[in-house]
Order: structure tokens, then C-alpha cells, then sequence
């Protein structure tokens, strides 16, 4: 999901060269440059503090099966997924902040013209 979510906005206001290279399948993100050009452009301030050295390392661990990966596919000697509700729910708050990043994103970039803020009509109500 971050990669995907890093992918959106390289794609949304990358340069032409990095577009083709995702379009090749050739992209590969270095996550040290991508996250404070991303903050900056977008003025967001959230990659740079969000995907620290820390947290980069933890998502090259877990994407490659790393050793943080493997204590979390045993529960005691058992094979099986490890890990606690708090930590499931985190999957599917990123999950929903890159949708929604992505979406909004995806939208700009058409560059559509906006609509008028004015409330839509509604039908008069009878008797």
C-alpha cells in the first residue's frame, strides 16, 4: 500500500521520465529522496516524519521476508499469522488514508474543472 500510495503521487506530478519508468515496470522507489520531494510538492509534511529510517527499514523487512517478518508467522510453536487486533487495524486505517490520498490525487491530476459549491436543488416538499 505505500509503495502504491508513493507510486499515485510520482505518477500524478513526476517527472516524465519517472512515469515511464512505472509505466516499465522499472520505478523503484528510493524512499530517502521520494518522501521530502513528495512533502514538498504537495506540501504535505506527513512522508518525511511518517516513513522515517525506522519505518523504512521495517517495510524493507516485512516486503522481502526479512527477519521482522518470520517471528510473525508463528503464535508459540504454532504456524500461523501473529499479530494483534491494534496492529490489524492499523493495516486498514492505511489502507483507507492511501485510498483516499490516492483518490484525491487521481482526481487533481485530471484537472477537470470544479463544480459549483452551491448546494444542489432539492424538490419542494408537498402539503
Amino acid at each position: 500500500m505505500v509503495e502504491a500510495l508513493l507510486r499515485i503521487h510520482v505518477v500524478a506530478e513526476g517527472s516524465e521520465c519517472d512515469v515511464k519508468c512505472i509505466k516499465a515496470d522499472r520505478y523503484r522507489t528510493d524512499f530517502e529522496d521520494v518522501v521530502e520531494e513528495l512533502d514538498e510538492l504537495f506540501k504535505l509534511g506527513f512522508f518525511a516524519k511518517s516513513f522515517n529510517s525506522e519505518v523504512r527499514k521495517a517495510l524493507h523487512s516485512y516486503t522481502h521476508s526479512g527477519a521482522m517478518q518470520v517471528p510473525r508467522r508463528f503464535d508459540g510453536n504454532t504456524i500461523t499469522p501473529s499479530y494483534t487486533a491494534g496492529e490489524k487495524w492499523d493495516v486498514v486505517r492505511m489502507c483507507t488514508l492511501a485510498f483516499a490520498m490516492g483518490t484525491v490525487i487521481v482526481t487533481g491530476s485530471t484537472r477537470l474543472p470544479r463544480k459549483s459549491s452551491r448546494a444542489i436543488a432539492r424538490p419542494a416538499r408537498s402539503g
